[in-house]
């Protein structure tokens, strides 16, 4: 027996595995059993674990400000923000000031001082961390902020700026309740990349100094049933329309729709309920967490990464351990929630999570160019300039193995941003573009 072939039927033992694993925790229904399954219930459904408010609004980014800056692992770093936003207490906050980006990062570049910047991949409202304030007026709870900045030699300030419109607002802290913050980073157990800052659209971005190895992850995916989400969204069955063709299966009655494709596993849920206008930022913010705890079964981190003010839509994107994901074939990679004054009114969320990760021959880490090496790519071989450029990143392509659609292969590449989509940096640098671009 060839190695290849011994390969291929360990694979398959193992997706055989997962079928079994699959069954006895869902149970999967067939669709002559959606009426009793449909009036068992009018809950949300049960997401499989527990998730943090401070872990999804939480930093992309964190860059230790030293002699030289480091970009620090987000893994560890999101419990020490835990520890941070849940210690410190703001006295006071002061009314917001014009502040460039260049002036913030010469804040943070400060001689002989300690700064940690944290970075938020779109903006949020201030009041998602009300608990920390003595007390913070209405008109600042609903104002934006993309960074937050401290210095942690003498965190007695915590910045809260907005690099879209160049806004700073400053929190006075209590530092009689204030744990030493500089003493939750140990950088010698910390281990940081060393970064540069580098100017773009409307935004700064740090990239690393030197070419990186990162791993490439595989994994064997589930796909949930979809009675686990239509029987929570239709407790009455009396009403609902189920119309089924070769690709897509779609639920209906006198307000609500699901439609499921079962081509690229998404499905997309609309509610037609008033908009009255009348749900603040904090109150959307909050009630979408709340609706994607319930939801969303995505066993790794997820990450909020985009919110549109012109719908409303909040989009959370999927992560495996530093890394966001990326798809080209059907938004696998991220979840958009709408929410309005009487409930859920948009949702679309991706079938497939991630089950077992496994150890298959040739998978190998991939050595990624340096930062400067990437700007030197699009200034050289693409029609953009970096002032177009609304990010650059490292993270990971959803790739489908040739031997089975349920393993997925994670590969690192860099992404950059142009005109609100994500492209590889490839495909951006391409002579002719094709189609390799990612849904933002």
């Amino acid at each position: 027996m060839t190695l290849d072939r011994v390969r291929h039927v360990f694979l398959l033992l193992l997706i055989a595995l997962s079928f079994y694993i699959s069954y006895n925790i869902w149970v999967p229904r067939e669709e002559g059993e959606l009426t009793s399954t449909l009036q068992a219930t009018n809950q949300m459904p049960a997401a499989l674990i527990e998730r943090k408010r401070l872990h999804v609004y939480a930093p992309a980014q964190y860059i230790l400000h030293t002699d030289h800056p480091e970009k620090l692992p987000r893994k560890q770093m999101s419990e020490i923000f835990e520890t941070l936003m849940t210690s410190v207490t703001i006295t006071e906050l002061s009314q917001s000031e014009q502040f460039s980006r260049e002036e913030f990062l010469m804040l943070n570049e400060a001689d002989e001082e300690h700064y940690l910047e944290m970075i938020f991949y779109t903006e949020l409202p201030i009041g998602l961390f009300d608990g920390r304030f003595d007390n913070l007026p209405s008109d600042f709870a609903n104002k934006f902020f993309t960074r937050l900045s401290i210095n942690l030699d003498n965190p007695t300030t915590l910045y809260f700026y907005n690099s879209y419109n160049e806004e700073v607002y400053r929190g006075e802290l209590d530092t009689s309740k204030l744990t030493e913050i500089s003493q939750l980073i140990d950088t010698e157990n910390i281990g940081g990349t060393p970064v540069f800052p580098q100017l773009i659209k409307q935004d700064m971005v740090y990239l690393p100094e030197e070419a990186q190895k990162i791993a490439q992850f595989d994994y064997v995916m589930e796909r949930l049933p979809n009675s686990l989400f239509v029987s929570s969204f239709f407790p009455d069955t009396s009403t609902v329309d189920v119309r089924v063709n070769n690709y897509e299966t779609r639920y209906i009655d006198l307000t609500t729709e699901i439609r499921i494709n079962q081509v690229t596993d998404i499905l997309t849920y609309l509610n037609q309920l008033p908009d009255l206008d009348e749900l603040t930022n904090v109150e959307r913010f909050n009630n979408s967490f709340y609706q994607l705890s319930n939801l969303e079964n995505w066993v790794e981190p997820i990450l909020l990464d985009k919110y549109n003010p012109d719908n409303n839509i909040l989009t959370y994107r999927r992560y495996i351990d530093e890394y966001p994901i990326f798809d080209q074939q059907g938004r696998k990679s991220y979840v958009e929630i709408g929410v309005l004054e009487e409930g859920l009114s948009h949702l679309q969320i991706p079938l497939q999570i991630t089950q077992t990760p496994i150890s298959l021959d040739g998978s190998k880490d991939e050595t990624l160019i340096s930062g400067r090496e990437v700007l030197d790519e699009i200034e050289s071989r693409s029609t953009y300039e970096l002032s177009d450029i609304e990010g650059i990143q490292v993270g990971l392509d959803w790739t489908e193995s040739k031997e089975s659609n349920r393993v997925i292969h994670f590969t690192p590449k860099w992404y950059v941003k142009i005109d609100g989509q994500w492209l590889t940096l490839t495909d951006l640098t391409a002579e002719s573009p094709g189609d390799d671009n990612y849904e933002f």
